[in-house]
């Protein structure tokens, strides 16, 4: 990483670098989550502590970036492309905070949140917060202050609400988040600590401006526009991910498409030149408008930083993204090196597993680089991905949701998938990515596919502790039963393992003892249908039951949505921020419900599972397990 001086009259590095938070930039798909209490009574709303005229400036101008037109413009022409990404979630990904933008009630709603309690208000169609120290904790406690919620982020699994902070938006004004639960009646608001895989850095909120760090990528030709004394006067297209974040500016397309239809002259040169369409470029430039936001990444040059601050991003769909930004592989980077990104970032360890793998959400074009589909092919994020023909829930286009995809340059495994794959041609087992893209990553309260096409080794998971293919769909069995499947089947090398790697289940020892991201990832596969049809559910109760009472409110909300699907009989009136009390004794009351399961299914369980012959659960050996627990902090940026 080169560096510069900034330039005369901008912003000091050490004030960029307070501004924008962490020096290194990771692009990121999702922010934070978490709990809910119910006002029962209702009191005189207090008078607002931040003037409109500062409300006015932190929320962006949009419509308001140079060259660019707005998804308006593109309606008039394109009226199903607009159509679907109007139904996307990335349509969706920052707006104004609106009674119909906001996902969560707000009215009569509290939560508490270390020895504090925000409490949620309407004035007409303005929304506001209210934070007050609980008086319990202290003894002169601070006055209330009443904010009002400028924007929102996020709409798919969870939103995050920002407030005006004098020099943008920010978390610490409204640490709080709302959690789109899947499973009715299950959604809710909470603390943004609680929605953190493991504790974040204490200062994180503080740290967090919308303005000059989310902008990139959660809107479309934003424009930090950070001044010296730290304010910032913010240009955006539009909030959001529009069609211009990956078309680039319209406004010269738009001019001449309309001079065209008025029969104008100047017509004559090509309009399509004015504008890009992703899937007429070359695969390698096609992949970084999608890596423009979805990668771990850092800027060429302090300069380049500085400049964005100022005046936005240089990129444009159809530029060579590897100009302005670097793409974080510390696969190929030295021990030292990577203990420099490490110091300077404190998330850059927990967003990749030990071999350089990616672990965490938001960065699938740094695994598409380490790929050899696409450093010997022609694999780029439009393979299998679509913002127009597809569901907007995961954007796989129809060729992308099984080996079609694959197929598209490996037709011979077409003809004998079977014998590649030693599973039944319709199973889970024989679909390519459930083997070569596994749910490792983690983000957003679920497992996501690694986008590093990989093969299931057990030297793999010995060296990184990320589990294998195999045992992720065969949550039952062994660490040493997946090694000798592999071995006679790809001749893979036997390795030498441990008696508890031979004697109990791999996915079940990583949920035990594992580090928190190993938990949440393992927990999250109790809960995947084709997992549960592979090693059985009878047993995952035995397991799950101690993760409602997980150091982690991450897993313990994961936990309960598995035992959910295991049957929801377990998990009625769970609440994951209940104190640990509580959850406990939720989770000896779940143990006590699965011993109250037939004689016969519960004795032909295998003791691999913590299974005693007389079908009963082996409470010591999980407890001795659950003593090894790592327990170290890490930080993933979601």
């Amino acid at each position: 990483m080169t560096t510069s001086s900034p330039s005369p009259g901008s912003p000091s590095t050490a004030l960029l670098r307070r501004r924008l938070g962490w020096p290194i930039v990771l692009a990121a798909a999702g922010v934070v989550v978490a709990g809910v209490v119910m006002a029962r009574g209702w009191r005189r709303e207090p008078p607002p502590d931040r003037s409109e005229q500062e409300l006015i400036r932190s929320l962006p101008r949009m419509n308001a970036a140079p060259s660019f037109a707005s998804s308006q413009q593109c309606r008039d022409c394109h009226p199903n492309e607009y159509a679907s990404w109007h139904a996307s979630y990335h349509r969706q990904m920052t707006q104004v905070a609106r009674p119909e933008t906001v996902l969560g009630p707000f009215e009569g709603v509290r939560i508490p949140d270390a020895g504090k309690t925000h409490r949620l208000f309407r004035r007409d169609d303005e929304l506001w917060v209210e934070t007050s120290s609980d008086t319990s904790d202290a003894s002169e406690p601070s006055p209330a202050v009443a904010r009002r919620v400028v924007m929102t982020t996020g709409a798919h699994h969870m939103q995050v609400c920002w407030a005006a902070n004098g020099h943008g938006n920010g978390l610490d004004e409204l640490p709080i988040i709302y959690i789109r639960d899947p499973r009715p009646g299950k959604s809710r608001w909470a603390p943004l600590e609680a929605s953190y895989i493991s504790p974040s850095p204490p200062d994180l909120a503080a740290k967090t401006n919308w303005n000059t760090g989310c902008i990139l990528c959660h809107a479309t030709g934003g424009v930090p526009g950070l001044e010296a004394n730290g304010a910032t006067n913010t240009l955006v297209a539009e909030l959001g991910i529009s069609c211009e974040a990956c078309h680039g500016p319209a406004q010269e397309h738009v001019r001449l498409k309309r001079a065209a239809a008025s029969g104008a002259s100047e017509t004559a040169r090509d309009e399509r030149k004015t504008i890009v369409n992703p899937v007429r470029l070359h695969p390698e430039r096609a992949a970084q408008v999608c890596g423009h936001c979805h990668s771990a990444a850092i800027f060429v040059s302090e300069r380049l930083m500085e400049d964005f601050l100022l005046s936005g991003s240089a990129f444009r769909p159809g530029d060579d993204l590897l100009q302005t930004r670097i793409a974080v592989l510390p696969a190929r980077l030295s021990k030292a090196q990577n203990e420099a990104h490490q110091k300077a970032n404190p998330f850059y360890d927990g967003s990749f597993w030990p071999d350089g793998m990616v672990r965490v959400t938001g960065r699938e074009y740094n695994g598409l680089l380490e790929s050899t589909c696409y450093q010997k092919g022609a694999m780029n994020c439009l393979s299998c991905h679509s913002m127009h023909q597809s569901d907007p829930d995961d954007q796989l286009a129809t060729v992308g949701q099984d080996n079609q995809a694959c197929y598209q340059c490996h037709a011979a495994y077409r003809e004998n998938l079977t014998a590649h794959t030693h599973h039944e041609a319709d199973s889970q087992g024989s679909q390519c990515y459930n083997c070569h893209m596994p749910h490792t990553t983690y983000g957003l309260f679920k497992a996501i596919r690694s986008h590093q096409i990989s093969s299931p080794r057990v030297t793999s998971a010995l060296a990184t502790g990320r589990a294998t293919a195999c045992n992720l769909c065969h949550l039952d069995r062994t660490l040493g039963w997946a090694a000798e499947e592999l071995s006679a089947w790809y001749g893979q090398p036997q390795v030498e393992l441990t008696d508890e790697q031979m004697s109990f289940s791999a996915a079940a020892l990583g949920m035990l003892k594992g580090d928190v991201v190993q938990r949440a990832l393992l927990t999250w596969h109790a809960g995947w249908k084709p997992a549960q049809q592979a090693s059985g559910p009878d047993w995952l109760p035995i397991v799950l039951a101690p993760l409602l009472d997980d150091s982690s409110p991450v897993v313990r909300l994961m936990a309960s949505r598995s035992l959910e699907a295991v049957d929801g009989r377990y998990v009625v009136d769970y609440d994951f921020m209940a104190a640990s009390s509580d959850r406990k004794a939720f989770s000896k009351k779940t143990l006590e419900s699965w011993r109250a399961l037939p004689y016969e299914r519960r004795a032909s369980l295998p003791a691999r599972v913590f299974v005693e012959p007389g079908g009963d659960c082996d409470e010591a050996t999980v407890e001795r397990f659950l003593l090894q627990r790592d327990d170290r902090g890490l930080f993933l940026q979601e």
